[in-house]
C-alpha cells in the first residue's frame, strides 16, 4: 500500500486528530479517529445457504453516505478509506485466494470513470478477476428485498470469464440480502476450490456474529474443515 497523506480524505482534518493510541503510533490509518468512528465493527460471520460470508463493518447510514459520495458522486478519492484498515489482515488470511468482485454494469463503469469495487480492493495485495457481468437496466439499490432476489436473472458470467485455479473469494461493498453473493455461489458451484465471500459491510438482520468458528459450523451442520482463524484481528 502507498504510504498515506497526512490529511483525512473525508473532513480534511489532520489525520492524527481523535486518533486511537494503536493508530496514531503505528501510523496505520487513513482516516481520522472521528471519521474512522462511522464504521462500526462486525467482525463476524454469517453463512447464506453453503456460502460462508465474512462482514467487517455494519450497514450504516454514515458507510452508506460515503458510498454513496464515493460511487454516484464519483469521489474516486474516497477509494482507499473502505478496505485500508483491514487489508493486510485480509492479504494474510485469503493468502492464495483470487478476489472476484460483484459486478457493475459496463454503463455505469463508463458514466463513473472506474469500476467502484476493483478500485476499492487495490488496497489489498491479492490478485483480482472480473467473471460477472450484468444488465444495465437493473439498479439493485431501487428495488425491494423480493425484487433483489430475482437478480438472478440480471447477472451471468460473463463469455469471456476464466475461473482461476485457485480458491475464490467474492467481494462485495454491501450485503442486504445476500441475493447477489448467492447467485455468484451458484454461478461457480462446480469450482473445485474453495469458496468464501467477503463484504464490506452487512445489515444486521442477516449477519451472525461469531469468535468461534468451530461453533458456528457446528451450528449450521457444515462439512468443510477450516484450520484458518476464525477472527479478523
Amino acid at each position: 500500500m502507498h504510504k498515506p497523506d497526512k490529511i483525512c480524505p473525508v473532513c480534511f482534518s489532520s489525520r492524527s486528530t481523535d486518533q486511537t493510541l494503536g493508530n496514531w503510533f503505528w501510523n496505520r490509518d487513513i482516516l481520522c479517529g472521528g471519521c474512522r468512528s462511522y464504521f462500526i465493527p462486525a467482525n463476524g460471520f454469517f453463512e447464506l445457504g453453503e456460502l460462508r460470508v465474512f462482514a467487517l463493518y455494519q450497514y450504516e447510514e454514515q458507510i452508506e453516505n460515503l458510498l454513496y459520495q464515493y460511487k454516484e458522486n464519483r469521489d474516486a478519492a474516497l477509494a482507499d478509506i473502505f478496505f485500508w484498515l483491514n487489508a493486510k489482515q485480509i492479504t494474510r488470511r485469503y493468502r492464495g485466494y483470487t478476489m472476484i468482485g460483484m459486478p457493475s454494469s459496463a454503463d455505469k463503469i463508463a458514466e463513473r470513470g472506474f469500476h467502484h469495487l476493483k478500485r476499492m480492493l487495490e488496497v489489498v495485495q491479492l490478485p483480482y478477476a472480473d467473471l460477472f457481468e450484468k444488465d444495465a437496466a437493473y439498479k439493485q439499490s431501487l428495488k425491494s428485498g423480493a425484487e433483489r432476489k430475482e437478480i438472478k436473472s440480471h447477472m451471468r458470467l460473463r463469455k469471456d470469464a476464466v475461473i482461476p485455479n485457485t480458491p475464490l473469494l467474492l467481494v462485495d461493498d454491501v450485503c442486504t440480502t445476500g441475493a447477489t453473493l448467492k447467485h455468484a455461489y451458484k454461478l461457480l458451484e462446480k469450482h473445485t476450490m474453495d469458496m468464501e465471500a467477503l463484504v464490506l459491510s452487512a445489515h444486521e438482520k442477516i449477519t451472525i456474529h461469531s469468535d468461534d468458528e468451530k461453533a458456528l459450523r457446528r451450528k449450521k451442520g457444515r462439512k468443510k474443515q477450516y484450520d484458518r482463524k476464525s477472527k479478523m484481528v
